[in-house]
């Protein structure tokens, strides 16, 4: 949900180490001028389902009765929501897409080096 309404994820860093300590943390924002515009009522809910405690975070049942859900459909589509959502969501995944063609070919690379080195060895 985070990611449809402003096309990236809550959470990133290069460092999985460090990713993974702000995942852990709960540590994410709402930058702005990506969120400028998304409803007070949007962030509400998003707050209450990006909680570290799973005791503490809505359940799916929960969210579906959340305020930002019960909002007038016109609403949401008066202020361009709708495409928005559709861009957001066609960025995220041209970038995610990018991420992983870049990951394979990184991967295919360190296999070559591997062989290479596997060949090295065995011919001396």
């Amino acid at each position: 949900m985070y990611i449809l309404l402003c096309g990236y994820p809550p959470f990133y860093n290069k460092n999985d180490g460090r990713l993974f300590e702000s995942i852990m943390a709960g540590q994410y924002e709402f930058h702005s001028p990506y969120w400028d515009n998304i409803s007070v009522e949007a962030k509400d809910l998003i707050k209450k389902l990006l909680v570290v405690n799973p005791q503490q975070r809505l359940t799916a049942s929960q969210a579906m009765e959340h305020e930002w859900f019960k909002m007038e459909k016109t609403v949401l589509s008066k202020k361009g929501h709708t495409s928005e959502f559709r861009e957001n969501l066609q960025k995220h995944n041209s970038t995610r897409k990018a991420s992983m063609a870049a990951l394979k070919v990184e991967q295919q690379q360190q296999i070559s080096r591997n062989a290479q080195s596997t060949a090295d060895i065995r011919g001396h």
